[in-house]
């Protein structure tokens, strides 16, 4: 009965997806095409890694978010520790995640990044290689001073 039911009403009773967050949590950031590309990157080797399967959508789309916008917005020539201040009260608002909350998350999406190349699943990372995805898996970001500051210290 409960089936025929929820036919009838045409329910989609899916989970939500982390790309649904991103789009969410990406326009309140205002962040540009080249960030929310390398947040979908960030989010799809994610999807694929099993130790991130504890992790919550939004979470996974929020700490994609704050590492892109980190990686991306002129701290790659600082070669350390990530800007908490990328994580504005408006994204905390929409988001509901504290900067404390997502850094740990963000430090394992960075290694995950880091090592996307080396790994024995490459499918994404041919994927973000061609140009209809800006080449975001080459960026020289993904593999700067920046983000392996990022992966050791977590700062």
């Amino acid at each position: 009965m409960e089936l025929k039911l929820t036919k009838t009403l045409d329910c989609n009773l899916s989970r939500p997806l982390s790309i649904h967050f991103l789009r969410r949590f990406s326009k309140a950031a205002e962040a540009e095409d080249i960030q929310y590309a390398t947040s979908k990157y960030f989010i799809e080797l994610a999807i694929i890694d099993s130790n991130m399967a504890y992790y919550n959508p939004s979470e996974i789309a929020a700490s994609s978010l704050f590492l892109s916008l980190n990686i991306l917005k002129g701290n790659a020539k600082l070669a350390m520790g990530v800007d908490d201040s990328c994580w504005t009260p408006t994204l905390q608002c929409y988001s509901r995640y504290s900067v404390e909350h997502i850094k740990p998350i963000a430090r394992k999406i960075a290694s995950i990044a880091r090592n996307a190349r080396t790994v024995k699943l490459k499918a994404v990372y041919n994927k973000y290689k061609s140009t209809k995805f800006q080449r975001i898996s080459m960026r020289p970001e993904l593999y700067g001073a920046l983000i392996d500051s990022i992966i050791k210290n977590g700062n």
